[in-house]
């Protein structure tokens, strides 16, 4: 009788065991705070690509870069491009009548944002070291604007991808600037450094006879590649 008796408890004690391990299982496998033995990968599927892209009207730019600051009314500073000079055009200079109006229209267009560069082919630098090309803010050609709205001339210095003459408007010189011609009729080139000025300034006095070159207007002066003495201001 007591080897019935303790047989029963030894079934009953394996029986309460058994169900305690199910019980256990089943408790960790619903509890949520089992760490899962992997990591999830993130789904990248819907991260959107902020690569810009070229506008139409900027399709043959060369360069881009954010404009930091603004020399004048034709020549801009661009970060990773270097002192950029606008090809085909001229705008007034310091203390000329319209420099500040030119000036302040660049920097509403160019300033603190990112420009396009149409980079003149034909020619690249200036003799400054200055990239010349056409410049795009948005979809605006600052070049050409400058001209429609009487900021600038046009100064066309061969060779040149572009034709400045074609931008509409850009067929007269700003009515602020002088006459075409000096009040003598006529200008005085330097072969040496490039430069035309009236007959009456101080630098013609001192210049050598063999580099005099008698330029008959403004207009044949700048086709010429001669550019604007800075003292007389022609």
């Amino acid at each position: 009788m007591k080897l019935i008796r303790s047989f029963l408890v030894l079934i009953l004690l394996i029986s309460m065991v058994g169900i305690t391990g199910c019980t256990s299982s089943d408790t960790n496998s619903n509890n949520p705070n089992t760490v899962s033995s992997y990591n999830e990968s993130p789904n990248i599927s819907n991260v959107s690509n902020n690569t810009p892209t070229s506008n139409s009207t900027n399709a043959n730019y060369e360069a881009s870069g954010y404009c930091y600051y603004v020399v004048d009314g034709d020549t801009i500073d661009v970060k990773g491009v270097g002192r950029i000079r606008f090809v085909g055009v001229n705008t007034p200079e310091r203390g000329q009548p319209g420099y500040s109006e030119a000036k302040d229209f660049v920097k509403s267009l160019c300033l603190g944002k990112t420009v396009y560069l149409d980079i003149d082919d034909a020619k690249h630098y200036d003799k400054y070291g200055r990239t010349l090309a056409v410049i795009y803010a948005g979809n605006t050609n600052v070049n050409a604007e400058l001209l429609k709205r009487g900021y600038a001339e046009v100064m066309y210095i061969p060779p040149s991808e572009f034709n400045p003459y074609s931008w509409a408007g850009a067929s007269s010189y700003r009515s602020s600037n002088s006459n075409s011609v000096s009040v003598e009729g006529y200008y005085i080139g330097n072969k040496n450094s490039m430069k035309f000025h009236r007959p009456d300034c101080i630098s013609v006095s001192k210049m050598s006879e063999t580099n005099k070159v008698r330029l008959n207007s403004r207009h044949e002066s700048i086709n010429k590649s001669y550019i604007p003495c800075q003292n007389c201001n022609p």
